[in-house]
């Protein structure tokens, strides 16, 4: 099996940026539910690993003058909002683009309920938007069951868009590079197919990087990149207060 990792570099992430503005118009989700508009798309990032890698997509898309929604991910083991660096990093991509909602389902123990749901994505939103000094509209699920998506598939909690929303996923076509290669499409192909006048597109920053590699690579390179800064960060720190650093 091809699995097109070629695909997955900064080059040609531009180039499929370019193939998707000569096909259609970049839009929110909020858009994306008026069926009457076609030849549109929502461009969602859901930032499961990779801040900086998010930085640099966000960077291009800007610089190909395109839209997209960015996902955070408040519960990921891989980054911390609340880091100096990374918010900056997260504020930087909000002056750009939206910033959206990441949920994880699998923090409960069980399914959670409506009410539960909402209660979260309100603490989440304000935190965000406080935080990062922006206004969240909508949220995505990050990993979700098909219980999830057929227990939650209103259009909107808590006053924000559902980017799984049944209405939404029935009325415009879907491509996804989950697991850093492509499952049903090549998103090119996908961008190219003259029957789809709406669509979804979702990626994952952590798998588009600046060389061909497999996705066990890509990983590990956002693996190696946090454990090094996390060791600069401490050596930096006992430079600052002069003491020793004893190896």
């Amino acid at each position: 099996m091809d699995y097109y990792f070629e695909d997955f570099t900064e080059t040609n992430y531009v180039k499929i940026l370019q193939l998707a503005k000569s096909k259609c118009r970049f839009c929110d989700y909020e858009e994306l539910l008026d069926e009457s508009q076609q030849n549109i798309i929502v461009w969602r990032h859901d930032i499961d690993m990779s801040v900086h890698r998010a930085l640099k997509l966000a960077n291009l898309e800007r610089e190909n003058n395109v839209s997209a929604v960015y996902f955070v991910h408040l519960n990921s083991a891989f980054y911390n909002v609340f880091e100096k660096v990374i918010r900056e990093m997260l504020k930087k991509i909000g002056s750009m683009h939206e910033i959206g909602i990441h949920f994880d389902c699998g923090m409960y123990e069980g399914t959670p309920t409506k009410s539960k749901l909402e209660e979260d994505l309100d603490y989440y939103k304000t935190i965000l938007e406080k935080f990062l000094e922006v206004r969240i509209k909508s949220f995505s699920f990050h990993n979700p069951t098909k219980e999830i998506l057929e227990l939650f598939s209103e259009e909107k909690y808590a006053g924000l868009y559902n980017a799984y929303a049944e209405r939404i996923m029935t009325n415009a076509s879907y491509c996804s590079d989950s697991n850093g290669y492509w499952r049903y499409q090549r998103l090119q192909e996908f961008l190219s197919n003259e029957n789809h006048s709406r669509m979804c597109v979702l990626t994952h920053p952590v798998w588009w990087v600046p060389k061909v590699l497999p996705p066990r690579e890509r990983i590990q390179r956002a693996i190696d990149g946090r454990s090094n800064a996390v060791a600069r960060a401490y050596d930096e720190e006992m430079r600052a207060l002069n003491r020793k650093n004893i190896i």
